[in-house]
């Protein structure tokens, strides 16, 4: 299986790639299970890779020293020789798939963005290509498989910790150039290739940068804007979703685009669960109505927020789409775009958000009309259940 399951199922021992201090997050690290590569931030798992080859006799330098002044230590418990190569060479080896998104979370991310786009009919991204800003590199999975599946769009990604990208480059099997343009100083290349490309900085400048761009008319306007940005203590940079951050994700984005934002999630009442509560009020705030998709393991959540066009959307009574339009799209696209997996499966239970200017957190089946005083309805929306929450806290 080719998929989050698969990768927790595996059975090989853990081999320790590269282990590198950042200023940004703590012990940066990559451990490869078989061929699924890891990232990790202190303890926490950020991102993962499925990469080509035979790694089972896969080995890497031990640099030496562990002092202050160590800027690197790779490892494994046995051997120790120079370089990192597949025991068997080919033209592939050593390669990330990017056919491959294991996270269930990723999957509901790029599964919204793809539906939403689909439905608004303007920004169609396997039609018209268009641009996809994500903030925050990860492992590169997601930009990776946005670009490979959407051949025609331009995927910008803004990563502020050059030790990720020094990773993502050497172990995960990805190796996004770095892409001038289009949210600098200068006007957009009338040739600028389709593909995944790298900006190094502060997301909030990069944003900035890239509205001013678009202002000027020097760059085009963006169809999605992913957040998927976690520090080394597993929480998302508090600037990185406050309204002026999410002011300036709305200046970059095109009319009926959307902002896809992976949090994680806890039981209801918890910190958790108020933080992601305040973001969806940003959201509905700055950018538009809002959006809620559960995940198979409900650690995490997503949520989408459309921005309205001038048009108000036309002859559509709510700005957001039903259950049955993006289970319908996003099957359609998988079939056509031959995903391993079926993004309509990830869409079918959505939820609309009603935050009522900030005041209360409401979410209700999309496009479902249920009697607001049924039981039911309150044990229903993206939270984790108590009985889960318990099990994780066990297990850790």
């Amino acid at each position: 299986m080719r998929s989050e399951h698969g990768y927790l199922e595996h059975e090989s021992p853990p081999v320790v790639l590269f282990d590198k201090r950042s200023d940004f997050n703590g012990r940066v690290r990559v451990v490869a299970h078989g061929p699924w590569r890891s990232l990790r931030f202190n303890d926490v798992e950020q991102g993962l890779t499925y990469v080509h080859g035979n790694w089972n006799d896969a080995v890497v330098i031990d640099d030496g020293d562990d002092g202050q002044n160590q800027s690197s230590r790779r490892r494994t418990e046995s051997t120790a020789v120079r370089g990192f190569k597949p025991a068997v060479p080919g033209p592939r080896d050593g390669e990330a798939d990017t056919d491959v998104l294991g996270y269930f979370y990723l999957r509901a991310m790029a599964a919204a963005a793809a539906a939403m786009c689909r439905l608004d009919e303007h920004l169609d991204l396997t039609k018209r290509g268009g641009r996809v800003v994500c903030v925050g590199l990860g492992s590169g999975a997601l930009p990776a498989f946005m670009a490979r599946k959407f051949p025609t769009a331009v995927v910008e990604v803004c990563e502020i910790d050059p030790v990720v990208a020094e990773a993502v480059r050497g172990f995960h099997g990805l190796n996004p150039p770095k892409l001038l343009g289009p949210w600098g100083d200068k006007p957009v290349p009338g040739n600028l290739p389709p593909g995944v490309g790298l900006c190094m900085g502060d997301a909030g400048e990069f944003m900035e940068k890239a509205a001013r761009a678009v202002e000027r008319g020097d760059a085009p306007l963006a169809s999605v804007v992913f957040l998927d940005a976690f520090d080394g203590a597993g929480e998302v940079p508090s600037h990185l979703t406050s309204k002026d951050f999410l002011e300036k994700c709305d200046r970059v984005l095109a009319p009926g685009g959307c902002v896809v934002i992976n949090l994680f999630n806890g039981p209801a009442g918890s910190v958790q669960r108020r933080r992601l509560e305040t973001i969806a009020a940003n959201l509905e705030a700055v950018v538009g109505a809002v959006t809620t998709f559960p995940v198979e393991f409900p650690v995490n959540v997503v949520l989408a927020a459309r921005k309205e066009r001038a048009d108000g959307f036309g002859d559509q009574e709510d700005p957001r789409f039903t259950r049955k339009e993006l289970k319908s799209a996003g099957r359609e696209i998988s079939k056509e775009l031959q995903f391993e997996w079926d993004a309509g499966h990830f869409l079918k239970k959505a939820y609309w958000v009603e935050t009522e200017g900030g005041a209360s957190f409401k979410e209700r089946p999309a496009g479902l009309s249920l009697n607001p005083l049924s039981g039911l309805v309150n044990r229903m929306g993206t939270a984790m259940s108590d009985e889960w929450a318990r099990e994780q806290e066990q297990e850790m």
